[in-house]
């Protein structure tokens, strides 16, 4: 697809549009727009970045590593347009044109004539090995050079949308927080040919990511729309981490390029079709979930990311659910994953206890983990010891509810049976206030919060087999409140729901306090849609795809899907005729938000 390379500056540049070209190897990202630098009178110009993750970074034993954190060509012209791929992208200058591409061993930069290269690095400190760069302490190699003019340069940078936290300034008007960071450009160089390559600690990319034969299954209702969703196809390929072998899908990219285990866990599930019928990637998910269980049957648990202690409570439920849907026996540990939280004390910090046919775990150990000050933010204010483990949250039973229910229509083992017939009495009878799921239950003082937010419309998803249908609908009502609308920008004009927002409450987005309380999460959405599916409400569902396909190309990283968007209220510095959509924020490019099953079947078909 084809962009003017401009600015979008509503919302102080959140819709401003960037390439992301992932691979096993790393990331490349970048504003659409370009940036220019003078050295000695001479112009040098290349994409801008907005956010200090952008660049070419990578992943090396769980850490972030950044390459490079910007790249300039010398050139007389300003930046025309840009054209994006899913794994390549073209910045077009009248008098120069730039392609970058990852290819299956490194990162490539060509040029369609010679030209001087300006690189910008977070240190001075570069070393030169024959035609080749090197930095990183061998992390990295750049080249090859022709010639190399050192000039040990500098500049203090400015990224205008940081890491997305925002503030209101002394006019009111929200901002995004600003960070200068000093960044070095220690030489010119002309490359040996019209290209560079960019090796990096040898990676490679051992999912073939590109292979694209897949194609040939499909059938789409729309030519359009069905270029869109060979994109958004194709980009889903592009999540992939190498953990020795294991291919361990990351969360987002920038930060989020590491492996955290509830959020592969959702982004397969909720992509399972396309994995399993459209990619054939079976084998790599089996390989995936014994690589979790192996970690669950030494530990009895599962960690937030691969190689930290804290726990994920919600990512084994969904684990035993995918092992399940992929035919893999798990009763056995089942049953004694549940037999150890019965027996299970509640101590400070604790591991998660079953009481009264309920499982319960500290506030922040689901994937609502923020905290201020230690506390929650999830915890109500008046109530105390959010540190003992004896809050029952609705998704995390729902979700185990979910896994029995298929467990046990696999195996047909009683105690299996026995342990879903009292979750599922019980999760009816604490959770389901007449209205809707309710939030959090304190299992010891018999109390709950009696909210409505999307961890209650998960629940009820996940658990609908044990509503009547007159209930789904009483339900509903009350979750029309949570719906979250936006206008077309690229493939219409309509206005049609979008998603559903966290909770009631509209608060312009600022920070950790508002991250999990007044924002909308795609992620969400994919058990928002089992819902109007089970009412019949088609059209509505179709307006969701639509307009989740037209956020794909309309803002943020093109062809992803942001971490979260907020409410689009307060003093915004520059309004435009799209200000009343939802404000994509934080990261351009997560992995569960990035779900594609629902799409099949509607606006896709598979022939084969």
């Amino acid at each position: 697809m084809e962009f003017k390379a401009i600015e979008d500056p509503d919302w102080d540049f959140a819709r401003n549009k960037h390439i992301l070209l992932k691979s096993p190897i790393g990331e490349w990202s970048s504003s659409i727009f370009s940036s220019e630098v003078f050295i000695n009178g001479e112009k040098f110009i290349g994409p801008n970045r907005d956010c200090p993750f952008q660049g070419l970074i990578t992943s090396i034993n769980g850490c972030i590593v950044k390459i490079i954190d910007g790249i300039l060509f010398s050139s007389e012209g300003i930046g025309e347009k840009v054209i994006i791929e899913p794994y390549k992208a073209k910045y077009v200058y009248p008098d120069l044109e730039v392609d970058l591409e990852f290819k299956n061993d490194y990162f490539q930069v060509s040029f369609n004539r010679d030209c001087k290269i300006l690189l910008f690095f977070e240190t001075p400190n570069v070393d030169i090995n024959n035609e080749w760069i090197i930095l990183c302490n061998d992390i990295a190699k750049i080249g090859p050079f022709r010639s190399i003019k050192w000039i040990n340069y500098h500049t203090d940078w400015i990224y205008k949308i940081d890491c997305g936290f925002r503030y209101r300034d002394e006019k009111d008007y929200i901002r995004f927080f600003r960070e200068i960071r000093r960044i070095y450009a220690p030489f010119i160089g002309i490359p040996k040919e019209k290209y560079l390559k960019i090796m990096i600690n040898g990676k490679k990319d051992p999912w073939n990511i590109k292979e694209n034969s897949w194609i040939n299954k499909l059938y789409f209702t729309d030519e359009k729309i069905g270029n869109l969703l060979i994109f958004r196809l194709s980009t889903l390929r592009s999540f992939g981490l190498d953990l020795n072998g294991i291919w361990f899908p990351e969360a987002g990219c920038w930060w989020f390029r590491q492996p955290w285990t509830r959020d592969a866990l959702e982004g397969i599930i909720n992509n399972f079709e396309v994995y399993t019928k459209i990619f054939e990637w079976d084998e790599k998910l089996k390989n995936f979930v014994i690589f979790l269980m192996k970690i669950v049957e030494k530990e009895g648990k599962l960690p937030n990311i691969i190689g930290c202690k804290e726990t994920s409570v919600d990512a084994l439920p969904l684990l035993l659910y995918l092992c399940s849907k992929l035919g893999i026996n798990v009763e056995k540990i089942v049953i004694s994953l549940l037999k150890e939280m019965e027996k299970r004390e509640i101590i400070e910090y604790g591991e998660p206890v079953m009481r009264n046919d309920l499982i319960a775990c500290i506030p922040y150990q689901s994937w609502i983990d923020s905290r201020i000050n230690e506390k929650p933010t999830r915890f109500p204010e008046e109530w105390n010891e959010w540190w003992l483990p004896k809050y029952s949250l609705p998704e995390v039973n729902a979700y185990w509810i979910r896994a029995l229910k298929l467990i046990y229509e696999n195996s047909k083992n009683n105690e299996i049976k026995d342990y879903l017939e009292r979750m599922e009495i019980a999760f009816k009878n604490k959770f389901w206030n007449g209205e809707f799921i309710v939030d959090i239950i304190d299992i010891e003082k018999n109390k709950r919060v009696n909210e409505l937010t999307s961890c209650g419309v998960t629940a009820l998803s996940c658990t609908l087999h044990l509503f009547e249908k007159n209930e789904v609908i009483k339900a509903f009502k009350s979750i029309k409140s949570l719906i979250v609308y936006r206008t077309l920008r690229v493939i219409g004009k309509e206005t049609y729901p979008f998603g559903i927002a966290i909770s009631s409450r509209i608060e312009p987005y600022f920070g950790d306090r508002e991250y999990h309380k007044s924002t909308i999460w795609p992620r969400d959405t994919p058990y928002f849609i089992k819902i109007l599916e089970y009412l019949g409400y088609e059209d509505m569902i179709k307006g969701i795809l639509l307009n989740n396909l037209d956020h794909m190309i309309s803002e943020g990283a093109i062809f992803y899907i942001n971490e979260i968007f907020g409410h689009p209220v307060g003093k915004n510095p520059n309004p435009t005729e799209w200000s009343m959509n939802p404000i994509p924020l934080k990261n351009p490019a997560q992995y569960w938000s990035h779900w594609c099953d629902p799409y099949i079947g509607r606006f896709l078909f598979i022939t084969s």
